[in-house]
């Protein structure tokens, strides 16, 4: 590590986000916060649209910093508090000032301002971002909070324990999104701590070159890393990893790398939290919409087409909590629905964090979700539970979840569709080429691969023709099926230590000699087919075919329509049954069979063949059978030669063509039947829907009803918080006003303009026979000591005239008073509303005269 001599001229943007009962926990945290910092503090609240919000005013009594309200253009400053005004949404624009615009209520999609802030400041200010989200219901400042990890920023959230309303908090922990929960008057102190730590004043890791890596400190902690959870994490760049080693280096409290790595031999659970830092991903539901608007409106409907399959399988490496794979399971719904089709659609969704692994089976999301996705989606493919939402079953089981390192483990096969987006940037160029180099095995020819906006092909641009380059998808044109099924299980074989001796030039070298012995095996096979060898189909263990040898005139179908390379229907009625049943039995036994003398019918004639079914493995002789060769030939080739082998005779007798023509009657009558009762089942399936669509439509409505009068709720605790806090202000105003006017012996009357009492002074009873039950009563129903003076005429006059009137009167005691009456007026207005009575003693009884004080 390395220090730098400058000072740290970093601007730490602290976002306080809090929602129902947020008033205290805002106040009581920065009571606890120095008010000379260095920070800049926002503070986002669920706010009434329809009232103006005393927050500014009931925070000047818990903080000496200056409050205001955050205004278009400004930038923020330090030790400087913002508030979000009502009815905005605030984010950090570009230039690192305030943008604010006006929030869309709606019934059916939660305001959440919180997360609009988080998401903005992590991308402007990023490992400078602090999130605190505090009491609140819902969800909000969870999707922002991922962004501001993903920055390097840190999290802190109040122990939703201790919480008024613990939705938010909790939602934060049970993400494992914070980096420290803890009741709220501990919150300032740990940002103090972290800003304060060495390594957010500049010392970094140092960018040494790869030879010098296994002599530094955080090649150990690779080592444990690795021999805990089988992940290499050398194989990513220094400066990914080294900024959120530096996060773990502050939040422990250690002073170095050599510290840390200490405590982490120490303290298998410091070994996890690394992991989960380390893992640390940013997701959501059609993240980047174009892309997946390519892919839906024409890319993705242009290869189903032209592949002319109804199967098929995608790949999303890297899917964190499953949003991405549940994304594409949505497309292809939506593609059925659109075109008709009945496609088999299944996809693999793979990461090395088992945690992430378990959210993303689980499909459960919180509400938040709701901002990056249409309302008929939401509708059709997520039912909605207590603050979450859950992915519907249909979706679920479109999508396998597996643990797989993309770097390590061996590539999946056959795949149409791969999806890797943002990962490959975190990576150094070598582990890149790998995994792109995996990803060309995996891959059909003519296959699509979607990469982040940041990521290239690099080695293998030539393998690959750009469908569309804003949005890097492309598709594959490298090298062919048998060519890259020879060249893979040597790799997949590898342990993780070989994997790093061959170079790039010499598995390149070893590639092309395989693939040129192919080319030279492939030649010799379709001349000896020509020729000598009998018609041969070899096929996979879906019975689909792979490759055909010989002349195949008189045993396969004419071809039309869309292809399907299942053997049952590409062959011939005659030789399809004996052909599937024959694979089934040669698959499941790992055994030859033989068919002898099976009768084909021509137009006018009826000839004999033999079909052998010979098992295939390209793991071994007596391994588990991967593929088949089916052999069609003139029953003269196999005399003789069947000795040894399991033979299924087949008699062409007349009586089993009876058979077969009952039998192909009374299946007939059945599905006549079972159409009819498809039929019905139909109709009744389209009433059930049509009540079903009722159903969800009421529950919308009822959801968005709910949400809305969550909302409200929210809105209005925090309006009673005020107003509660308001109360007791006045009541302490109301207690020292009292005191004051005793110690000044002066009693203070209030009447509207009715002359009716409003409130008065406990001195007033001196002169006043005047109780709380008269508050309300008119001032001439309430007997006094006055003097010659009519009170009710001059209260009269002074509201007619707005004059004030100033006198002095005795009483029978002999006290004397000086009387002082004027007219009030309301803040900022010139109407009188009512009138102030103020009498003093000048002197009491038996006493001398004295000064009375101006009134």
């Amino acid at each position: 590590m390395s220090k730098n001599k400058q000072p740290s001229n970093k601007l730490y943007h602290v976002c306080i986000g809090a929602s129902a009962g947020g008033l205290e926990a805002i106040r009581e945290f920065f009571l606890k916060m120095p008010s000379e910092s260095g920070l800049t503090f926002i503070v986002i609240q669920h706010l009434s649209p329809d009232y103006k919000s005393m927050m500014l005013e009931l925070l000047e009594s818990s903080t000496s910093m200056p409050i205001t309200m955050a205004e278009e253009g400004v930038k923020p400053e330090k030790d400087h508090i913002y508030l979000i005004p009502r009815s905005t949404n605030l984010r950090l624009s570009s230039d690192g000032t305030f943008a604010l615009e006006q929030q869309e209520r709606s019934k059916l999609l939660p305001v959440l301002p919180i997360d609009i802030f988080f998401e903005s400041m992590a991308k402007k200010v990023g490992e400078c971002a602090i999130g605190v989200v505090l009491t609140g219901t819902g969800s909000d400042g969870t999707k922002g909070a991922r962004y501001i990890r993903e920055a390097g920023g840190i999290v802190l959230a109040q122990d939703y324990r201790t919480a008024r309303f613990d939705g938010m908090p909790k939602s934060i922990f049970d993400n494992r999104l914070a980096d420290y929960v803890d009741e709220i008057d501990m919150l300032p102190k740990r940002i103090i701590e972290y800003v304060s730590h060495p390594l957010r004043q500049g010392i970094t890791f140092d960018n040494a070159s790869e030879e010098t890596v296994a002599h530094k400190p955080q090649s150990s902690l690779f080592n444990l890393l690795y021999e805990r959870f089988r992940v290499d994490f050398s194989q990513y760049k220094p400066t990914t990893v080294g900024r959120r080693i530096e996060r773990r280096i502050a939040k422990c409290g250690k002073s170095s790398i050599n510290q840390y790595l200490d405590y982490c031999q120490q303290s298998p659970s410091e070994i996890e939290e690394l992991f989960q830092e380390l893992l640390i991903g940013v997701t959501n539901f059609f993240r980047d919409k174009s892309v997946y608007d390519a892919l839906q409106n024409k890319l993705l409907p242009e290869y189903i087409e032209q592949t002319k399959r109804n199967e098929f399988r995608l790949w999303v490496p890297g899917c964190s909590t499953g949003e991405e794979a549940y994304s594409f399971a949505i497309i292809f719904c939506e593609l059925c629905e659109k075109f008709n089709w009945d496609l088999r659609v299944k996809i693999f969704a793979t990461d090395i964090d088992k945690e992430a692994l378990a959210k993303a089976s689980a499909g459960v999301y919180p509400q938040s979700i709701a901002a990056d996705l249409p309302k008929d989606i939401m509708a059709k493919y997520f039912s909605v539970s207590q603050e979450s939402f859950t992915i519907v079953r249909k979706i679920r089981e479109m999508v396998v979840f597996a643990r797989h390192d993309v770097l390590n483990d061996p590539p999946f096969t056959k795949i149409d569709v791969i999806s890797c987006r943002n990962f490959l940037i975190y990576l150094k160029p070598e582990p890149q080429t790998k995994v792109m180099r995996n990803f060309s095995f995996s891959l059909k020819p003519g296959g699509v691969l979607v990469l982040g906006t940041s990521e290239t092909l690099g080695e293998q641009g030539p393998n690959y023709e750009v469908l569309d380059q804003k949005n890097k998808i492309f598709k594959n044109i490298g090298l062919g099926t048998s060519e890259r099924t020879l060249t893979a299980p040597r790799e997949a074989l590898l342990t993780h230590e070989d994997r790093s001796i061959p170079t790039l030039r010499s598995s390149a070298l070893i590639e092309t000699r395989r693939s040129n012995e192919l080319r030279i095996l492939e030649a010799l096979i379709d001349s000896l087919g020509r020729e000598i060898l009998p018609f041969t189909l070899l096929v996979d263990q879906n019975h689909d075919i792979l490759r055909v040898v010989g002349d195949s005139t008189n045993y396969v179908l004419p071809i039309h329509g869309r292809l399907n390379n299942h053997i049952g229907n590409m062959l011939i009625k005659d030789l399809s049954t004996p052909v599937v049943s024959g694979l089934a039995k040669a698959f499941r036994t790992n055994q030859p069979i033989l068919f002898r003398k099976v009768a084909i019918f021509g137009r006018n004639s009826r000839d004999y063949v033999d079909v052998r079914i010979l098992p295939v493995s390209i793991r071994g002789i007596d391994a588990t059978p991967t593929h088949a060769a089916v052999v069609i030939s003139n029953p003269a080739i196999t005399e003789g030669n069947n000795a040894n082998q399991d033979e299924n005779e087949i008699s062409q007798e007349y009586e089993n063509s009876q058979r077969i023509y009952d039998l192909e009657r009374e299946l007939q009558f059945t599905r006549e039947n079972l159409q009819a009762t498809i039929e019905e089942l139909e109709t009744s399936n389209e009433e059930l829907q049509a009540t079903n669509e009722e159903l969800l439509a009421s529950n919308e409505e009822l959801q968005s009803t709910n949400e809305e009068l969550q909302s409200v709720n929210e809105e209005l605790s925090t309006v009673n918080t005020e107003h509660q806090l308001k109360l007791i202000e006045m009541s302490q105003l109301k207690g020292d006003w009292d005191s004051l006017m005793s110690a000044a012996n002066m009693s203070v009357i209030y009447l509207d303009n009715n002359l009716h009492i409003r409130s008065f002074t406990a001195q007033a009873v001196r002169v006043f026979n005047i109780a709380d039950s008269d508050i309300g009563n008119p001032i001439w129903k309430i007997p006094n000591q006055l003097k010659d003076i009519n009170i009710d005429t001059i209260c009269k006059n002074i509201i007619a005239e707005g004059q004030s009137f100033d006198g002095e009167f005795e009483l029978n005691n002999n006290s004397r008073y000086a009387l002082k009456i004027k007219p009030t007026r309301p803040q900022n207005e010139l109407a009188i509303d009512g009138v102030i009575i103020v009498l003093q003693m000048i002197k009491g009884e038996d006493e001398e005269s004295f000064i009375a004080l101006p009134l």
